[in-house]
Protein backbone atom coordinates (compact mmCIF):
# COMPACT_ATOMS: atom_id res chain seq x y z
CA UNK A 1 0.00 0.00 0.00
CA UNK A 2 1.19 3.46 -1.02
CA UNK A 3 0.42 7.29 -0.36
CA UNK A 4 -2.71 7.80 -2.61
CA UNK A 5 -1.57 10.30 -4.04
CA UNK A 6 1.13 9.06 -5.20
CA UNK A 7 -0.69 6.11 -6.87
CA UNK A 8 -3.09 8.82 -8.28
CA UNK A 9 0.05 11.37 -10.23
CA UNK A 10 1.69 7.64 -11.34
CA UNK A 11 -2.15 6.72 -13.49
CA UNK A 12 -2.64 10.17 -14.50
CA UNK A 13 1.00 10.37 -15.76
CA UNK A 14 0.60 7.43 -17.72
CA UNK A 15 -2.76 8.54 -18.84
CA UNK A 16 -1.60 11.72 -20.34
CA UNK A 17 1.52 9.57 -21.63
CA UNK A 18 -1.55 7.56 -23.35
CA UNK A 19 -3.39 10.79 -25.01
CA UNK A 20 -0.50 12.01 -26.44
CA UNK A 21 0.52 8.90 -28.11
CA UNK A 22 -3.19 8.67 -29.31
CA UNK A 23 -2.93 12.13 -30.87
CA UNK A 24 0.62 11.85 -32.26
CA UNK A 25 -0.94 8.52 -33.64
CA UNK A 26 -4.19 9.80 -35.24
CA UNK A 27 -3.77 10.57 -38.75
CA UNK A 28 -6.73 13.40 -38.73
CA UNK A 29 -5.84 16.77 -39.73
CA UNK A 30 -6.55 19.62 -37.24
CA UNK A 31 -5.33 18.02 -33.88
CA UNK A 32 -2.73 20.47 -33.07
CA UNK A 33 -4.33 22.49 -30.40
CA UNK A 34 -5.22 19.45 -28.98
CA UNK A 35 -1.89 18.40 -28.37
CA UNK A 36 -1.11 21.40 -27.04
CA UNK A 37 -3.40 21.46 -24.30
CA UNK A 38 -2.11 17.42 -23.57
CA UNK A 39 1.34 18.85 -23.24
CA UNK A 40 0.49 21.57 -20.93
CA UNK A 41 -1.34 19.28 -18.73
CA UNK A 42 1.37 17.14 -18.52
CA UNK A 43 3.68 20.30 -18.14
CA UNK A 44 1.41 21.05 -15.21
CA UNK A 45 1.38 17.75 -13.79
CA UNK A 46 5.39 17.79 -13.63
CA UNK A 47 5.45 21.51 -12.14
CA UNK A 48 2.44 22.15 -10.22
CA UNK A 49 0.99 19.23 -9.07
CA UNK A 50 3.96 17.24 -6.84
CA UNK A 51 3.12 16.74 -2.79
CA UNK A 52 6.00 18.58 -0.97
CA UNK A 53 6.47 16.18 2.19
CA UNK A 54 8.83 17.78 4.78
CA UNK A 55 10.36 15.13 7.75
CA UNK A 56 11.78 17.45 10.37
CA UNK A 57 13.10 15.53 13.94
CA UNK A 58 14.85 13.26 16.10
CA UNK A 59 18.53 12.15 14.94
CA UNK A 60 18.81 8.51 13.87
CA UNK A 61 14.89 8.25 14.31
CA UNK A 62 14.84 6.83 10.92
CA UNK A 63 13.62 9.23 8.44
CA UNK A 64 15.36 8.13 5.62
CA UNK A 65 14.11 4.87 6.37
CA UNK A 66 10.86 6.43 6.55
CA UNK A 67 11.08 8.22 3.15
CA UNK A 68 11.76 4.52 1.61
CA UNK A 69 8.94 3.12 2.97
CA UNK A 70 7.08 5.92 2.06
CA UNK A 71 7.99 5.30 -1.61
CA UNK A 72 8.12 1.63 -1.93
CA UNK A 73 11.12 2.61 -3.82
CA UNK A 74 14.87 1.55 -3.11
CA UNK A 75 16.06 5.02 -2.83
CA UNK A 76 19.91 6.08 -2.81
CA UNK A 77 19.80 7.99 0.43
CA UNK A 78 23.36 9.52 2.02
CA UNK A 79 22.68 9.16 5.59
CA UNK A 80 25.99 10.77 6.17
CA UNK A 81 24.65 14.51 3.72
CA UNK A 82 21.13 13.98 5.09
CA UNK A 83 22.69 15.01 8.92
CA UNK A 84 23.74 18.05 8.03
CA UNK A 85 22.14 19.24 5.69
CA UNK A 86 18.54 19.42 3.41
CA UNK A 87 18.01 16.71 1.03
CA UNK A 88 15.39 16.30 -1.43
CA UNK A 89 13.94 13.20 -3.25
CA UNK A 90 11.34 13.27 -5.91
CA UNK A 91 8.96 9.85 -6.39
CA UNK A 92 6.01 9.45 -7.98
CA UNK A 93 4.38 12.95 -7.69
CA UNK A 94 5.97 13.64 -4.28
CA UNK A 95 8.80 15.26 -3.26
CA UNK A 96 10.13 13.98 0.09
CA UNK A 97 12.30 16.58 1.89
CA UNK A 98 15.03 15.28 4.71
CA UNK A 99 16.72 17.70 6.88
CA UNK A 100 18.99 17.45 9.57
CA UNK A 101 18.01 15.18 12.94
CA UNK A 102 17.88 17.30 15.89
CA UNK A 103 20.42 15.98 18.33
CA UNK A 104 20.29 16.25 22.49
CA UNK A 105 23.82 17.64 22.63
CA UNK A 106 24.21 21.13 21.58
CA UNK A 107 25.60 21.42 18.24
CA UNK A 108 26.32 23.99 15.45
CA UNK A 109 23.05 23.26 13.42
CA UNK A 110 20.80 25.53 13.65
CA UNK A 111 17.62 23.50 12.94
CA UNK A 112 14.90 26.45 13.42
CA UNK A 113 16.62 28.17 10.62
CA UNK A 114 16.45 24.87 8.10
CA UNK A 115 12.51 24.15 9.49
CA UNK A 116 11.89 27.71 8.24
CA UNK A 117 13.55 27.16 4.97
CA UNK A 118 12.39 23.03 4.31
CA UNK A 119 8.79 24.03 5.24
CA UNK A 120 8.30 26.38 3.00
CA UNK A 121 5.17 25.34 0.68
CA UNK A 122 5.00 22.15 2.49
CA UNK A 123 2.11 20.01 2.32
CA UNK A 124 2.33 17.74 5.42
CA UNK A 125 5.48 18.14 7.84
CA UNK A 126 6.09 15.12 9.68
CA UNK A 127 7.79 15.31 12.78
CA UNK A 128 9.44 11.83 13.52
CA UNK A 129 11.25 10.76 16.99
CA UNK A 130 11.92 6.88 17.86
CA UNK A 131 10.03 5.05 20.46
CA UNK A 132 11.86 7.14 23.37
CA UNK A 133 10.05 10.16 22.81
CA UNK A 134 11.25 13.21 23.21
CA UNK A 135 14.50 15.41 25.19
CA UNK A 136 14.25 18.69 26.10
CA UNK A 137 16.20 20.21 22.38
CA UNK A 138 13.85 18.02 20.77
CA UNK A 139 10.50 18.99 22.40
CA UNK A 140 11.87 22.61 21.82
CA UNK A 141 12.55 22.36 18.46
CA UNK A 142 8.57 20.76 18.03
CA UNK A 143 6.96 23.61 19.75
CA UNK A 144 9.39 25.97 17.22
CA UNK A 145 7.45 24.06 14.46
CA UNK A 146 4.08 24.35 15.50
CA UNK A 147 3.55 27.19 18.16
CA UNK A 148 1.80 30.25 17.25
CA UNK A 149 5.49 31.83 18.23
CA UNK A 150 7.57 29.86 15.99
CA UNK A 151 6.42 28.90 12.51
CA UNK A 152 2.59 27.83 13.22
CA UNK A 153 2.51 24.73 11.45
CA UNK A 154 0.57 22.81 13.81
CA UNK A 155 -2.05 22.29 11.22
CA UNK A 156 -0.24 21.13 8.22
CA UNK A 157 2.05 18.55 10.99
CA UNK A 158 1.56 14.76 12.41
CA UNK A 159 4.05 13.36 14.73
CA UNK A 160 5.32 9.62 13.93
CA UNK A 161 6.71 7.23 16.61
CA UNK A 162 9.28 5.13 14.63
CA UNK A 163 11.08 1.92 15.68
CA UNK A 164 8.12 1.02 17.49
CA UNK A 165 8.84 -2.68 17.58
CA UNK A 166 11.26 -1.55 19.93
CA UNK A 167 8.72 -0.89 22.68
CA UNK A 168 7.52 -2.70 25.40
CA UNK A 169 5.07 -0.02 27.05
CA UNK A 170 1.42 0.44 26.07
CA UNK A 171 0.51 3.01 23.73
CA UNK A 172 -1.35 4.58 26.53
CA UNK A 173 1.91 5.05 28.02
CA UNK A 174 3.67 6.97 24.88
CA UNK A 175 0.57 8.87 24.20
CA UNK A 176 0.45 10.37 28.07
CA UNK A 177 4.12 11.54 27.31
CA UNK A 178 3.06 13.37 24.17
CA UNK A 179 0.37 14.37 25.68
CA UNK A 180 2.24 16.75 27.73
CA UNK A 181 4.37 18.12 24.98
CA UNK A 182 1.27 18.99 22.81
CA UNK A 183 0.38 21.42 24.92
CA UNK A 184 -2.45 23.29 23.42
CA UNK A 185 -2.39 21.77 20.26
CA UNK A 186 -4.18 18.08 20.84
CA UNK A 187 -5.29 18.46 17.36
CA UNK A 188 -1.63 17.24 16.03
CA UNK A 189 -2.31 13.46 14.98
CA UNK A 190 0.19 10.57 16.71
CA UNK A 191 0.84 7.61 14.72
CA UNK A 192 2.83 4.69 15.70
CA UNK A 193 4.77 2.75 13.32
CA UNK A 194 8.49 0.94 12.23
CA UNK A 195 9.59 1.94 8.73
CA UNK A 196 12.47 -0.56 9.13
CA UNK A 197 9.90 -3.74 9.93
CA UNK A 198 7.54 -2.38 7.20
CA UNK A 199 10.67 -2.42 4.55
CA UNK A 200 11.61 -6.03 6.10
CA UNK A 201 8.12 -7.16 4.84
CA UNK A 202 8.46 -6.35 1.28
CA UNK A 203 11.08 -8.98 1.18
CA UNK A 204 9.18 -11.88 2.77
CA UNK A 205 6.40 -13.74 1.66
CA UNK A 206 3.36 -15.14 3.09
CA UNK A 207 2.39 -15.44 5.38
CA UNK A 208 5.68 -14.45 7.20
CA UNK A 209 5.02 -10.91 5.13
CA UNK A 210 1.04 -10.16 6.31
CA UNK A 211 2.64 -10.47 9.71
CA UNK A 212 5.32 -7.94 9.83
CA UNK A 213 3.10 -5.54 7.67
CA UNK A 214 0.40 -5.65 10.83
CA UNK A 215 3.20 -5.26 13.02
CA UNK A 216 5.32 -2.62 11.38
CA UNK A 217 1.37 -0.86 11.79
CA UNK A 218 2.71 1.37 8.56
CA UNK A 219 -0.87 1.01 7.16
CA UNK A 220 -1.98 3.28 9.78
CA UNK A 221 0.28 6.17 9.28
CA UNK A 222 -0.56 5.62 5.15
CA UNK A 223 -4.11 5.99 5.93
CA UNK A 224 -3.70 8.83 8.03
CA UNK A 225 -0.96 10.68 5.55
CA UNK A 226 -4.28 9.68 2.71
CA UNK A 227 -6.96 11.37 4.88
CA UNK A 228 -4.84 15.10 5.87
CA UNK A 229 -3.97 15.19 1.54
CA UNK A 230 -7.82 14.67 0.75
CA UNK A 231 -9.02 16.92 3.86
CA UNK A 232 -6.42 19.49 2.20
CA UNK A 233 -7.70 19.90 -0.75
CA UNK A 234 -4.77 18.93 -2.15
CA UNK A 235 -5.90 15.86 -4.69
CA UNK A 236 -7.79 18.75 -6.20
CA UNK A 237 -4.48 19.73 -7.92
CA UNK A 238 -5.22 17.22 -9.94
CA UNK A 239 -8.23 17.35 -11.20
CA UNK A 240 -7.40 20.31 -14.19
CA UNK A 241 -5.11 18.11 -15.72
CA UNK A 242 -7.68 15.38 -15.59
CA UNK A 243 -10.50 17.81 -16.91
CA UNK A 244 -8.03 18.83 -19.79
CA UNK A 245 -7.59 15.21 -21.18
CA UNK A 246 -11.23 14.50 -20.44
CA UNK A 247 -12.03 17.77 -23.21
CA UNK A 248 -9.22 16.44 -25.92
CA UNK A 249 -10.80 12.98 -25.82
CA UNK A 250 -14.18 14.43 -26.58
CA UNK A 251 -13.04 16.80 -28.55
CA UNK A 252 -11.50 13.67 -31.27
CA UNK A 253 -14.53 11.62 -30.56
CA UNK A 254 -16.39 14.44 -32.21
CA UNK A 255 -13.52 15.06 -35.07
CA UNK A 256 -14.31 11.32 -36.08
CA UNK A 257 -18.11 11.01 -35.57
CA UNK A 258 -19.62 9.53 -38.74
CA UNK A 259 -22.64 11.22 -38.90
CA UNK A 260 -24.54 14.35 -37.55
CA UNK A 261 -26.73 11.22 -34.91
CA UNK A 262 -23.16 10.36 -33.70
CA UNK A 263 -22.40 13.93 -33.28
CA UNK A 264 -25.35 14.79 -31.67
CA UNK A 265 -25.81 11.92 -29.52
CA UNK A 266 -21.66 12.58 -28.12
CA UNK A 267 -22.47 16.43 -27.65
CA UNK A 268 -25.60 15.54 -25.30
CA UNK A 269 -23.28 13.05 -23.45
CA UNK A 270 -20.66 15.75 -23.22
CA UNK A 271 -23.03 18.29 -21.49
CA UNK A 272 -24.79 15.27 -19.37
CA UNK A 273 -21.34 14.81 -18.15
CA UNK A 274 -20.23 18.17 -16.78
CA UNK A 275 -23.75 18.30 -14.81
CA UNK A 276 -22.47 15.33 -13.07
CA UNK A 277 -19.23 16.16 -12.59
CA UNK A 278 -20.10 19.46 -11.42
CA UNK A 279 -22.39 17.37 -8.72
CA UNK A 280 -19.49 15.02 -7.71
CA UNK A 281 -17.05 18.30 -7.01
CA UNK A 282 -20.35 19.55 -5.26
CA UNK A 283 -20.45 16.53 -2.95
CA UNK A 284 -16.94 16.50 -2.28
CA UNK A 285 -17.11 20.18 -1.31
CA UNK A 286 -20.01 19.68 0.91
CA UNK A 287 -18.48 16.65 2.55
CA UNK A 288 -15.56 18.27 3.64
CA UNK A 289 -17.67 21.44 5.02
CA UNK A 290 -19.76 19.21 7.28
CA UNK A 291 -16.93 17.15 8.48
CA UNK A 292 -15.32 20.06 10.10
CA UNK A 293 -18.31 20.89 11.28
CA UNK A 294 -18.88 18.16 12.88
CA UNK A 295 -15.43 18.48 14.30
CA UNK A 296 -15.80 21.79 15.68
CA UNK A 297 -18.88 20.54 17.45
CA UNK A 298 -16.70 18.22 19.69
CA UNK A 299 -13.73 19.66 20.32
CA UNK A 300 -16.03 23.43 21.05
CA UNK A 301 -17.49 21.83 23.79
CA UNK A 302 -14.21 20.63 25.48
CA UNK A 303 -14.40 24.71 26.45
CA UNK A 304 -16.82 24.72 28.75
CA UNK A 305 -15.87 21.14 29.86
CA UNK A 306 -12.16 22.37 30.90
CA UNK A 307 -13.09 25.73 32.71
CA UNK A 308 -15.04 23.72 35.41
CA UNK A 309 -11.90 21.98 35.83
CA UNK A 310 -10.83 24.33 38.91
CA UNK A 311 -14.09 22.94 40.85
CA UNK A 312 -13.09 19.37 41.04
CA UNK A 313 -13.56 17.23 44.08
CA UNK A 314 -13.32 13.66 42.89
CA UNK A 315 -11.02 11.95 40.23
CA UNK A 316 -14.81 10.99 38.80
CA UNK A 317 -15.76 14.30 38.40
CA UNK A 318 -13.30 14.05 34.98
CA UNK A 319 -15.30 11.58 33.89
CA UNK A 320 -18.39 13.42 34.50
CA UNK A 321 -17.49 16.23 32.53
CA UNK A 322 -16.16 14.29 29.71
CA UNK A 323 -19.96 12.53 29.47
CA UNK A 324 -21.42 15.65 29.78
CA UNK A 325 -19.58 17.54 27.35
CA UNK A 326 -19.74 14.90 24.27
CA UNK A 327 -23.30 14.12 25.27
CA UNK A 328 -24.09 17.62 24.62
CA UNK A 329 -21.77 17.93 21.70
CA UNK A 330 -24.26 14.48 20.40
CA UNK A 331 -27.74 16.83 20.49
CA UNK A 332 -25.62 19.20 18.35
CA UNK A 333 -24.57 16.59 15.77
CA UNK A 334 -28.01 15.45 15.10
CA UNK A 335 -28.97 18.86 14.01
CA UNK A 336 -26.06 18.77 11.83
CA UNK A 337 -27.07 16.13 9.96
CA UNK A 338 -30.39 18.02 9.22
CA UNK A 339 -27.95 21.06 7.60
CA UNK A 340 -26.02 18.22 5.67
CA UNK A 341 -29.73 16.62 4.62
CA UNK A 342 -30.90 20.13 3.22
CA UNK A 343 -27.43 20.58 1.21
CA UNK A 344 -27.00 17.23 -0.35
CA UNK A 345 -30.60 17.67 -1.36
CA UNK A 346 -30.05 20.91 -3.13
CA UNK A 347 -27.29 19.52 -4.33
CA UNK A 348 -28.78 16.34 -6.69
CA UNK A 349 -32.50 18.45 -7.23
CA UNK A 350 -30.11 20.98 -8.67
CA UNK A 351 -27.98 18.59 -11.29
CA UNK A 352 -31.53 16.61 -11.46
CA UNK A 353 -33.26 19.92 -13.24
CA UNK A 354 -30.15 20.65 -14.85
CA UNK A 355 -30.32 17.44 -16.38
CA UNK A 356 -33.93 17.86 -17.26
CA UNK A 357 -33.45 20.47 -19.27
CA UNK A 358 -30.53 19.12 -21.27
CA UNK A 359 -32.83 16.93 -22.34
CA UNK A 360 -35.37 19.29 -23.79
CA UNK A 361 -32.64 21.64 -24.98
CA UNK A 362 -33.27 21.36 -29.22
CA UNK A 363 -30.15 18.84 -28.70
CA UNK A 364 -31.88 16.89 -26.48
CA UNK A 365 -35.11 16.92 -28.83
CA UNK A 366 -32.48 16.24 -31.87
CA UNK A 367 -31.39 13.03 -30.38
CA UNK A 368 -34.81 11.94 -29.33
CA UNK A 369 -36.14 12.25 -33.06
CA UNK A 370 -33.24 10.13 -33.77
CA UNK A 371 -34.11 7.57 -31.62
CA UNK A 372 -37.66 7.45 -32.80
CA UNK A 373 -36.75 6.79 -36.45
CA UNK A 374 -34.10 3.86 -35.03
CA UNK A 375 -36.97 2.20 -33.60
CA UNK A 376 -39.23 2.68 -36.54
CA UNK A 377 -36.95 0.89 -38.61
CA UNK A 378 -36.30 -2.12 -35.75
CA UNK A 379 -39.07 -2.80 -34.21
CA UNK A 380 -41.94 -5.24 -36.05
CA UNK A 381 -44.14 -4.19 -33.69
CA UNK A 382 -44.12 -2.52 -30.28
CA UNK A 383 -47.76 -3.27 -29.37
CA UNK A 384 -49.46 -0.07 -29.06
CA UNK A 385 -46.72 0.79 -26.52
CA UNK A 386 -43.85 2.70 -28.90
CA UNK A 387 -42.96 5.95 -27.39
CA UNK A 388 -43.76 8.87 -28.82
CA UNK A 389 -41.51 11.97 -29.60
CA UNK A 390 -42.34 13.52 -26.49
CA UNK A 391 -42.08 10.64 -24.47
CA UNK A 392 -38.79 9.62 -25.84
CA UNK A 393 -37.54 13.28 -25.00
CA UNK A 394 -38.77 12.88 -21.57
CA UNK A 395 -36.90 9.72 -21.20
CA UNK A 396 -33.59 11.21 -22.40
CA UNK A 397 -33.66 13.76 -19.89
CA UNK A 398 -34.42 11.74 -17.42
CA UNK A 399 -32.58 8.53 -17.67
CA UNK A 400 -29.10 9.91 -16.23
CA UNK A 401 -31.45 11.72 -13.86
CA UNK A 402 -32.64 8.82 -12.29
CA UNK A 403 -30.02 7.28 -9.84
CA UNK A 404 -29.73 10.34 -8.19
CA UNK A 405 -33.65 11.13 -7.97
CA UNK A 406 -33.51 7.39 -6.28
CA UNK A 407 -30.98 8.30 -3.82
CA UNK A 408 -33.20 11.29 -2.64
CA UNK A 409 -36.35 9.01 -2.62
CA UNK A 410 -33.77 6.76 0.11
CA UNK A 411 -31.19 7.53 1.92
CA UNK A 412 -31.14 11.13 1.77
CA UNK A 413 -34.99 11.41 2.04
CA UNK A 414 -34.58 13.00 5.64
CA UNK A 415 -32.19 13.92 8.31
CA UNK A 416 -33.17 10.30 9.92
CA UNK A 417 -32.14 8.86 6.75
CA UNK A 418 -28.30 10.40 7.17
CA UNK A 419 -28.04 9.38 10.74
CA UNK A 420 -29.29 6.11 10.02
CA UNK A 421 -26.55 5.75 7.38
CA UNK A 422 -24.45 7.75 9.66
CA UNK A 423 -24.85 4.94 12.79
CA UNK A 424 -24.34 2.00 10.14
CA UNK A 425 -20.76 3.44 9.28
CA UNK A 426 -20.15 3.44 12.69
CA UNK A 427 -20.55 -0.06 12.94
CA UNK A 428 -18.65 -1.25 10.47
CA UNK A 429 -15.65 1.14 11.38
CA UNK A 430 -15.74 -0.60 14.70
CA UNK A 431 -14.99 2.08 16.50
CA UNK A 432 -17.19 3.09 20.25
CA UNK A 433 -18.33 5.85 19.46
CA UNK A 434 -19.62 6.80 23.30
CA UNK A 435 -16.08 6.00 25.25
CA UNK A 436 -17.42 7.37 28.24
CA UNK A 437 -19.15 4.45 28.99
CA UNK A 438 -16.64 2.39 29.23
CA UNK A 439 -14.85 4.97 31.30
CA UNK A 440 -16.13 3.93 35.02
CA UNK A 441 -14.44 5.24 38.36
CA UNK A 442 -12.01 2.44 39.75
CA UNK A 443 -11.74 0.30 36.74
CA UNK A 444 -7.88 -0.30 35.37
CA UNK A 445 -7.19 1.69 32.36
CA UNK A 446 -4.95 -1.14 30.38
CA UNK A 447 -7.98 -3.44 30.47
CA UNK A 448 -10.05 -0.96 28.79
CA UNK A 449 -7.55 0.67 26.58
CA UNK A 450 -7.63 -2.14 23.60
CA UNK A 451 -11.63 -2.00 23.52
CA UNK A 452 -12.85 1.73 23.35
CA UNK A 453 -11.00 4.06 21.37
CA UNK A 454 -8.50 6.38 21.96
CA UNK A 455 -9.95 8.58 24.34
CA UNK A 456 -9.19 6.14 27.02
CA UNK A 457 -5.15 7.01 27.33
CA UNK A 458 -6.21 11.05 27.49
CA UNK A 459 -8.40 10.10 30.22
CA UNK A 460 -6.16 8.26 31.70
CA UNK A 461 -3.14 10.85 31.57
CA UNK A 462 -5.70 13.82 33.17
CA UNK A 463 -6.13 11.60 35.88
CA UNK A 464 -2.58 11.26 36.48
CA UNK A 465 -2.44 15.10 36.14
CA UNK A 466 -5.49 15.02 38.54
CA UNK A 467 -3.38 13.09 41.29
CA UNK A 468 -0.09 15.07 40.95
CA UNK A 469 -2.83 18.40 41.22
CA UNK A 470 -4.29 17.37 44.62
CA UNK A 471 -1.16 15.95 46.00
CA UNK A 472 1.22 19.35 45.50
CA UNK A 473 0.69 21.62 48.01
CA UNK A 474 3.43 24.25 45.76
CA UNK A 475 0.79 26.74 44.29
CA UNK A 476 2.68 27.31 41.12
CA UNK A 477 3.27 23.50 41.01
CA UNK A 478 -0.34 23.26 41.24
CA UNK A 479 -1.19 25.24 39.23
CA UNK A 480 1.24 23.95 36.41
CA UNK A 481 -0.56 20.21 36.96
CA UNK A 482 -3.90 22.01 36.51
CA UNK A 483 -2.75 23.09 33.26
CA UNK A 484 -1.58 20.10 32.34
CA UNK A 485 -5.17 18.28 33.66
CA UNK A 486 -6.94 20.59 30.79
CA UNK A 487 -4.83 19.94 28.35
CA UNK A 488 -5.27 16.19 28.66
CA UNK A 489 -8.63 16.71 28.78
CA UNK A 490 -9.31 18.72 25.94
CA UNK A 491 -6.88 16.07 24.05
CA UNK A 492 -9.71 13.53 24.71
CA UNK A 493 -12.21 15.74 22.80
CA UNK A 494 -10.47 16.05 19.98
CA UNK A 495 -9.86 12.82 19.56
CA UNK A 496 -13.59 11.71 20.08
CA UNK A 497 -13.93 14.84 17.28
CA UNK A 498 -11.70 12.68 14.62
CA UNK A 499 -14.20 10.04 15.07
CA UNK A 500 -17.38 11.73 14.99
CA UNK A 501 -16.27 13.76 11.81
CA UNK A 502 -14.61 10.56 10.14
CA UNK A 503 -18.00 9.30 10.77
CA UNK A 504 -20.30 11.87 8.89
CA UNK A 505 -17.45 12.04 5.76
CA UNK A 506 -18.45 8.37 5.34
CA UNK A 507 -21.87 8.61 5.62
CA UNK A 508 -21.97 11.50 2.75
CA UNK A 509 -19.76 9.38 0.64
CA UNK A 510 -21.84 6.07 1.25
CA UNK A 511 -25.15 8.30 0.16
CA UNK A 512 -23.80 9.78 -2.84
CA UNK A 513 -20.98 8.26 -4.52
CA UNK A 514 -23.15 5.04 -5.89
CA UNK A 515 -26.00 7.57 -7.89
CA UNK A 516 -23.15 9.86 -9.69
CA UNK A 517 -21.03 6.83 -10.42
CA UNK A 518 -23.87 4.92 -11.61
CA UNK A 519 -24.71 8.23 -13.69
CA UNK A 520 -21.79 8.87 -15.12
CA UNK A 521 -21.47 5.29 -15.99
CA UNK A 522 -24.70 5.39 -18.04
CA UNK A 523 -22.72 7.88 -19.96
CA UNK A 524 -19.65 5.78 -20.50
CA UNK A 525 -21.88 3.03 -21.97
CA UNK A 526 -24.03 5.51 -24.40
CA UNK A 527 -20.43 6.38 -25.88
CA UNK A 528 -19.45 2.57 -25.78
CA UNK A 529 -21.85 1.52 -27.70
CA UNK A 530 -21.24 4.65 -30.48
CA UNK A 531 -17.77 3.50 -30.85
CA UNK A 532 -19.22 -0.43 -31.65
CA UNK A 533 -21.67 0.92 -34.13
CA UNK A 534 -18.82 2.98 -36.07
CA UNK A 535 -17.67 1.76 -39.58
CA UNK A 536 -15.00 3.16 -40.15
CA UNK A 537 -13.21 4.43 -36.56
CA UNK A 538 -13.76 1.67 -34.36
CA UNK A 539 -10.66 1.20 -32.93
CA UNK A 540 -9.71 4.53 -32.28
CA UNK A 541 -12.75 4.83 -30.39
CA UNK A 542 -12.52 2.22 -28.12
CA UNK A 543 -9.04 3.54 -27.19
CA UNK A 544 -10.44 6.57 -26.22
CA UNK A 545 -13.15 5.07 -24.14
CA UNK A 546 -10.33 3.27 -22.69
CA UNK A 547 -8.66 6.19 -21.35
CA UNK A 548 -11.63 8.15 -20.89
CA UNK A 549 -12.59 5.26 -18.51
CA UNK A 550 -9.33 5.81 -16.71
CA UNK A 551 -9.66 9.78 -16.00
CA UNK A 552 -13.53 8.44 -15.13
CA UNK A 553 -12.07 6.31 -12.41
CA UNK A 554 -9.76 8.75 -11.20
CA UNK A 555 -11.93 11.63 -11.05
CA UNK A 556 -14.43 9.59 -8.87
CA UNK A 557 -11.56 8.32 -6.56
CA UNK A 558 -9.97 11.90 -5.79
CA UNK A 559 -13.89 13.45 -5.46
CA UNK A 560 -14.77 10.94 -3.36
CA UNK A 561 -11.80 10.34 -1.09
CA UNK A 562 -11.76 6.75 -2.09
CA UNK A 563 -8.41 5.31 -2.30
Amino acid sequence: MSIAYSEYYSRLSQTVSDTKLLVNGTSLSGLDGILAKVEAAHTQLLTEAPLRIVLIGEFSAGKSSLISALTGADLHIDADVATTSMAEYSWNGLSLVDTPGVQAEDTDTDHDAIAREATLGADLILFVVSNELFNQRLADHLNYVIGDAGLGLSKKTSIIVNKIDRETNADEMLLGEITKILGSHQEIPVYFCSASKYKQASQEESPIKERFERQSRFLELIKGINSFVDDAGANGRLSTPISVISECLEQIQSAVAETIEEKSKLELIRRQRRVLQKLQQRLAEIRKTWKQQAYSTVVSQANDSVEQLSELSRPEDLETLFEAGLKKADGEIVQLYEGLEIDVREALDQASAELDEIGNSPIGKQVAMFETERADKISITFNDSRPNDSNLTSKLSKSAAKPLQETLEAAAKNAKGMRDVYYKVGKALGKKFRPWEAIKAGEKIAKVAGKFGKAVPFIAAALDFYTQYREEKVKEEKERFLANLRMALRGAFVDQARVEADALEKTVVEISRGPVQESLGKLESEEDQIAQESKTNQSLLFQISKIRKSCFELRDEIYSGHA
